[in-house]
């Protein structure tokens, strides 16, 4: 990773996630965004826990299905229990490719997996899907079941890239029995009018445009995979291993879905 490279003084979406997570990898120009966006909508926090909980348990799931690789698009900077160590209580040798075009979240994910032989980080763009597919098989088996993880990141992905067909891409590089664990930022729900002036906050202020979306078109988007019971719901509602984390779901901001492909 180039210092130049690295852009400070913009807030970068991979770094105000961390912070809202609690991490360290941000900046000041981070933190004073995440701040202005947590005082319109204090969801924000509750939304990234939410999603970050959810994906603990769809790896955990996937997993448990008997897939042993799993590709994490928008990885963002590595934070507590990722993706590798879900997996990895259920099978010791399952195999991860983290992927981020961010370059600080991609040289900490390379300084976190030194030395592990079955996870590596690569800087790419999900959008480049020929790019991540070829880098990603240095170590991925793509004749055999692979889980694709677009978590909070397609909604940083406009209509003219077509997310669809990326994620569409994505499928067809997959055998039958991979799956696909995705979730979306919204405007509906009862924060709907605030997640709507922070996204627009995003676009004005921060390094990637938001681009909120109904749940009937995020359904539209997972078409290549049929979905796992209980289908699209909020992040706070899919599977939780407590009731009480399933409270106020709305709150959670993004609708989330775990896929099995046909």
């Amino acid at each position: 990773m180039n210092e130049q490279d690295i852009d400070t003084t913009t807030p970068n979406v991979a770094r105000v996630y961390d912070y809202y997570l609690g991490g360290g990898a941000n900046f000041e120009a981070d933190r004073e965004f995440a701040n202005k966006m947590l005082a319109i909508l204090p969801e924000a926090r509750i939304a990234a826990i939410a999603n970050r909980r959810f994906q603990g348990r769809a790896v955990r799931f996937a997993a448990q299905q008997g897939v042993r690789q799993f590709l994490d698009l928008g990885a963002g900077i590595p934070t507590a229990h990722p993706t590798h160590e879900v997996a990895r209580a259920v099978h010791p040798d399952a195999k991860v490719v983290y992927v981020d075009s961010e370059p600080i979240a991609a040289a900490h994910g390379v300084r976190k997996l030194s030395g592990d032989e079955r996870a590596i980080s690569v800087r790419a763009r999900l959008q480049d899907v020929d790019e991540v597919i070829e880098k990603a098989g240095e170590l991925l088996d793509f004749t055999e079941p692979v889980t694709v993880m677009a978590l909070a990141i397609l909604h940083f992905v406009p209509d003219e890239e077509d997310p669809d067909g990326i994620l569409a891409r994505y499928a067809a590089a997959t055998v039958p029995g991979s799956h696909a664990v995705v979730s979306h930022a919204t405007a509906e729900g009862a924060a709907g009018m605030r997640t709507a002036a922070v996204a627009a906050r995003y676009t004005a202020s921060a390094n990637r445009s938001g681009h909120l979306r109904s749940k009937e078109r995020f359904t539209a988007m997972l078409t290549p995979y049929e979905l796992v019971a209980p289908g699209v719901v909020w992040t706070k509602q899919w599977r939780p291993d407590d009731p009480v984390e399933a409270e106020d779901p709305e709150a959670s901001a993004m609708y989330a879905a775990v896929g099995r492909k046909r």
